[in-house]
């Protein structure tokens, strides 16, 4: 893990009490369920030869790793690398769905048969997400990581990093983050997305 960031003394000092903002994101409980029964999907399940893209793959492999949890497509998003509104994710988990391999069901996405011959070896650790960002994005996604609970406007975020806010390149920067699903805004304040802390 990247060192630690530490908030400025006098940005802590106005946040000795949460305010209504860092209150109005609540986290939601774990989602976890019991892997579905075989006998009654077996019909359902595509059972020719099959072949999976890398895209759908790595989804696959992630849910393949956590047989009785369900994700959401932020969470899924979040460890793969892909933006769980872009049209490639949605494709991989329409291919996965087709074929039988997950169920989708009130919002969250869970690994319905388990195919050890069709994942991959891949590191869904927090570290592989950082590396991969940019320096400015990573260091921002850092702060926020360091911070769970805490929101900040993009001034605070400027001044703890020592970077320039104004321009357009800041803003590219969080729209990157918010697209990745690594952030959330509401009211011009930034916070860690909430079901991050859940996986």
């Amino acid at each position: 893990m990247p060192n630690t960031i530490q908030l400025n003394p006098q940005i802590q000092k106005t946040r000795e009490a949460p305010s209504q903002v860092e209150r109005s994101i609540p986290l939601r409980e774990k989602v976890t369920s019991p892997l579905p029964d075989h006998s009654e999907i077996q019909n359902d399940v595509y059972d020719g030869d099959i072949e999976l893209g890398e895209g759908a793959k790595k989804i696959y492999s992630f849910l393949y790793s956590n047989p009785n949890r369900a994700f959401t497509k932020t969470q899924i998003g979040s460890v793969t690398g892909y933006a769980p509104r872009g049209g490639s994710f949605n494709t991989y988990l329409s291919k996965l769905n087709s074929l039988g391999l997950i169920i989708k069901k009130n919002g969250v996405i869970q690994v319905r048969e388990l195919k050890s011959e069709l994942i991959g070896n891949y590191d869904f650790s927090i570290n592989v997400v950082i590396e991969k960002l940019a320096s400015t994005p990573r260091k921002i996604y850092q702060l926020l990581l360091d911070n769970p609970y805490e929101g900040f406007s993009k001034e605070e975020i400027a001044e703890q990093l020592g970077v320039a806010v104004g321009g357009g390149s800041f803003n590219t920067y969080l729209s990157r983050l918010n697209t990745l699903g690594l952030i959330v805004k509401e009211n011009n304040i930034i916070k860690l997305n909430p079901e991050l802390l859940e996986i």
